[in-house]
């Protein structure tokens, strides 16, 4: 499997920050089927086929981790800097 690990700072509030969280999480389940999971009350699992992430949050950062399957592979790059972009927008 390959690895993406992205840390974005914010200055978000903690609801703030749990409402884009939520909203990102539905973003993904819907566009992409990623199955999300609350794994802890900070801790967000999303996962398909060839694809497991984890989107963990505290008050100072967001930390994304993302395993591709071989299929996904080919994809890394697009998905690295799609995830970037994304947080530095909603977060940065």
């Amino acid at each position: 499997m390959s690895d993406i690990a992205i840390v974005q700072t914010h200055t978000l509030s903690e609801s703030e920050l749990l409402e884009l969280v939520q909203m990102v999480v539905d973003k993904m389940e819907q566009r992409y089927q990623l199955v999300p999971t609350w794994v802890a009350e900070n801790t967000v699992s999303l996962q398909r086929t060839g694809v497991k992430g984890m989107l963990t949050f505290d008050a100072q950062q967001v930390e994304v981790n993302i395993k591709l399957g071989m299929m996904m592979r080919p994809l890394r790059g697009t998905i690295e800097n799609a995830v970037r972009e994304a947080l530095r927008e909603k977060l940065g």
